[in-house]
């Protein structure tokens, strides 16, 4: 009966142990798991920024082309009216 009992007391200790032991791990897990998230949500602010400064770039060079190309007609526009009169 003694017998029984310690290893009853011996297994439930071992189950313990491997439960604290994978308590540790998860816990040791979801550390990395919260590190790895926060590196990506920088990595996919880097990018939108990124993206944001093309797009505005872009636009930005599509205006200037625009005032550019009107500034042009107009002066043609300031030519031709000049030879008419």
């Amino acid at each position: 009966m003694q017998v029984e009992t310690t290893e009853k007391d011996e297994a439930l200790t071992a189950k313990m142990q491997e439960h604290a032991n994978l308590q540790h791990e998860k816990d040791e897990l979801e550390q990395q798991l919260l590190e790895i998230r926060k590196e990506l949500d920088g990595a996919y602010h880097t990018i939108a920024n990124q993206v944001n400064w093309c797009y505005i770039k872009t636009k930005s060079n599509i205006i200037f082309l625009f005032s550019s190309l009107i500034a042009k007609k107009l002066r043609v526009c300031q030519i031709y009216c000049v030879l008419l009169v």
